[in-house]
């Protein structure tokens, strides 16, 4: 008892934090977050960081990452592009972490460590279906930004494709995943007014 009563505070507590992160880093298509970089001649992505977008072509999750110079080109472009998906990941497992919150309520405290873990693993997986979109570099630092693109498609899809998750969490993702993201992006719309 006293084990599922912390598993589930430890969810409440990872959850509001994920949200307070997602409310200060996504925006919604056609309303961005200021950007306190405003870095000149630099691409808008660069400046919007990361965001949540649905528009005519889709459902998108965009994270943007940065590295400063080191030594070797390759290794810093590389941990701009970790950075970046790393972005990404963080975004998924926030939607992810409601998915958990609204599915336990509606499901009881039944198998949360489960649920979490299958969560957790499905946030990993759906990194692979992410792409390096663009780099840019910035002339005056030799800073290295990188533009990472999940389509939520693809994360619908590993969801259907999961072999170890409950059928009833799967059933469930599925069902409210397009929903979920459109009220989030509505509700930054609303408060980035």
């Amino acid at each position: 008892m006293f084990q599922a009563t912390k598993v589930k505070s430890n969810l409440k507590i990872l959850l509001v934090a994920s949200l307070s992160f997602v409310v200060i880093a996504c925006s919604s298509s056609g309303t961005d977050i200021e950007s306190d970089l405003d870095i000149d001649g630099a691409p808008d992505w660069v400046n919007e960081g990361t965001v949540a977008v649905s528009d005519n072509d889709g459902k998108y999750i965009q994270g943007v990452g940065m590295s400063t110079p080191v030594h070797d080109e390759s290794l810093q472009k590389s941990a701009a592009d970790s950075r970046a998906r790393a972005q990404l990941a963080q975004i998924v497992s926030t939607f992810m972490d409601v998915a958990i919150d609204d599915y336990t309520a509606s499901n009881g405290d039944i198998g949360t460590t489960n649920i979490e873990r299958e969560i957790k693993t499905l946030s990993k997986t759906s990194l692979n279906g992410s792409k390096i979109m663009a780099r840019w570099k910035d002339p005056e630092t030799g800073t290295i930004y990188s533009f990472a693109e999940l389509d939520l498609d693809k994360v619908e899809a590993m969801i259907k494709q999961s072999t170890s998750m409950n059928n009833e969490l799967k059933l469930y993702l599925n069902e409210t995943l397009d929903t979920k993201f459109d009220r989030f992006i509505k509700q930054n719309e609303s408060e980035n007014k």
